[in-house]
């Protein structure tokens, strides 16, 4: 029995040097197709550079870009473009057909990184109510829900259209510290 367990001892030892040898080799072709990348990409360097040009690329990159910008900090809102923010919600509003009083929250946390908070006071036909908070969800910044309530009220019209009273508080989620 010994003599058995020696051969399968020196099997088990030729496959492990097999496999060693294997993964050396595959080892080996990645790590030379990486390098290859890196010496092709220290080239492309070293031609801009000769070439004087990489700041200037660099600029008109940016430039044609510029839209695209400016589209990307549309989405976001600072310290400095808080007021935008608070006008494009009552320009919603207005083209809404709803009533609205916008009252601070809490502040920006930025010990804790959260944006402010905005408690919104709409009032107006339930429908129209309705429609403001679509078009709030679907404003390009990123908001969320902290509290949301409609409260119907008696018809306001001879149409008898039902009135309505929304009482939301959002904080912005897409705020630059």
């Amino acid at each position: 029995m010994s003599g058995l367990k020696k051969y399968y001892s020196l099997i088990a030892a030729l496959a492990l040097v097999l496999a060693l040898a294997i993964f050396g080799a595959l080892l080996y072709s990645k790590i030379s197709s990486l390098y290859r990348s890196l010496v092709l990409v220290k080239t492309e360097v070293a031609a801009v550079v000769n070439r004087g040009q990489g700041e200037h690329e660099a600029e008109a990159i940016l430039k044609s870009r510029a839209d695209d910008l400016k589209a990307i900090d549309y989405t976001f809102v600072s310290e400095s473009s808080i007021i935008n923010f608070i006008e494009k919600l009552e320009q919603i509003a207005k083209n809404s057909n709803v009533s609205l009083k916008v009252s601070a929250g809490n502040p920006v946390s930025l010990k804790d990184k959260i944006g402010p908070t905005f408690s919104l006071e709409a009032s107006g036909d339930f429908q129209n109510i309705f429609r403001y908070l679509l078009l709030l969800e679907n404003m390009p910044y990123e908001i969320s829900f902290e509290n949301a309530s409609i409260v119907p009220k008696v018809p306001i019209s001879k149409d008898l259209r039902v009135g309505a009273e929304a009482s939301y508080q959002i904080r912005i989620k897409s705020y630059i510290f």
